[in-house]
């Protein structure tokens, strides 16, 4: 698990900016080693530098995605609630577990749906996340 302020997202474009940088410094050995000083070399140079920009772009598009920010904000705000209610003895263990589970199983259909839908959660998919989550919360005591 990671801790502190680097999220795995962090982590991924810190892994992918790195391998862009090794793959351009092996790019450049193999154009100095083989004498390849073309216009051919740097075009495709070019266009895999504007790939990862284009990537990196959309890669914090997905994350800070309206729909997708408002259903992970309420699956957070549901767990936080039930971890008040059980500290005040409103939920029992089991029915703790209970909920949390119902909201760990929400966060995957989640993310099942944005891996289908190349990073973007649809407006059909949030409204089915909305009414499960509706159900879970109309379990948590207020």
């Amino acid at each position: 698990m990671i801790s502190g302020n680097l999220s795995r997202y962090s982590i991924i474009a810190l892994v992918t900016a790195f391998a862009a940088l090794s793959a351009g410094s092996a790019m450049a050995n193999d154009r100095r080693e083989h004498g390849h000083q073309g216009q051919q070399f740097r075009h495709f140079e070019h266009h895999e530098h504007h790939a990862w920009h284009e990537h990196r772009r959309h890669e914090e598009f997905r994350h800070e995605h309206p729909r997708r920010a408002e259903v992970n904000h309420r699956i957070d705000n549901q767990e936080r609630q039930i971890g008040q209610d059980r500290r005040d003895g409103e939920l029992s263990a089991s029915q703790a577990k209970n909920l949390r589970q119902q909201d760990q199983s929400i966060k995957r259909q989640e993310e099942a749906d944005v891996a289908a839908n190349h990073g973007y959660l649809t407006g059909a998919e949030q409204a089915q996340l909305n009414k499960e989550l509706n159900g879970v919360e109309q379990e948590i005591p207020r």
